[in-house]
């Protein structure tokens, strides 16, 4: 029997555990063991990395566009490493999160003019509209996100 026909007959056999008709039960008891035993992916928003054959499209891009430009051997760039991983889960609906490699995409870096690690840049249609040098905590990003797209 599979796990899901045996996980079915199971519920339908408890009480009260959902409300509804037992083909409802059954339904969200399926999808329940799904995600539970992993047959259904979750659904994750770590930032792309940015390289030359990504430029065109995150110019294009109608979204606010957040670029993290960081080295590998940058401290304060490895502690802004998880706030912006957890930032671009967070807002991946509403602004598109690349990172950028200085060290290994330099051209694209000097192209940003970005001088120092770590570098947050924003860009609107191709345009960028602002930009912050330095580490940031997940309060100070989120309010860095939400008065931008409210100004521009």
């Amino acid at each position: 029997m599979f796990v899901a026909e045996w996980f079915c007959s199971y519920t339908l056999r408890e009480e009260n555990i959902f409300e509804g008709n037992e083909m409802n039960k059954c339904f969200f008891s399926v999808i329940a063991c799904f995600f539970t035993l992993g047959f259904l992916p979750r659904v994750e928003a770590d930032p792309k990395e940015l390289k030359r054959d990504l430029l065109q499209e995150m110019l294009a891009s109608s979204q606010l566009v957040v670029i993290d430009v960081y080295a590998d051997w940058c401290g304060p760039c490895r502690r802004f490493e998880p706030v912006f991983k957890q930032a671009s889960e967070r807002f991946s609906k509403q602004y598109a999160f690349f990172k950028l490699n200085g060290d290994k995409e330099r051209e694209l870096a000097r192209y940003f003019n970005v001088t120092a690690y770590p570098t947050t840049l924003y860009f609107k249609e191709g345009r960028e509209v602002a930009r912050h040098t330095g580490c940031m905590s997940m309060s100070e990003l989120a309010l860095e996100l939400d008065g931008l797209s409210k100004r521009i």
